[in-house]
């Protein structure tokens, strides 16, 4: 189950449980999901860094990365473009779709 940290107005972060990392080494995968009554597809990145990994998603021009905290548990980080201002991804997508990489990489 997510659990969600963060004071208004400010960085958020949402935690999830992770699987083992059985995972493929710096591929692209598709996530379909289905979010306020309608079918949905994104694109998601599997990045390998020098001692983990983390699943950057496009979620419709936002980039949120989901990546191992301390506890193995999925940790959801909002990546913000300097110079590019918008309106962050609803929080309840990025529940979904912390729900859906669980549900994926389950073991």
């Amino acid at each position: 189950m997510p659990q969600h940290s963060g004071a208004a107005g400010s960085e958020w972060k949402l935690t999830f449980a992770i699987p083992s990392t059985d995972l493929p080494l710096d591929n692209s995968f598709e996530i379909t999901f289905h979010y306020k009554g309608k079918p949905h597809s994104v694109e998601a990145v599997f990045i390998t860094t020098a001692f983990s990994y983390r699943i950057d998603v496009d979620l419709f021009g936002s980039t949120v990365s989901y990546e191992p905290d301390e506890e193995r548990n999925f940790r959801a980080v909002l990546q913000q473009e300097e110079g590019k201002a918008g309106d962050p991804p609803d929080r309840g997508l990025v529940v979904i779709i912390g729900d859906k990489l669980e549900e994926m990489f389950r073991d």
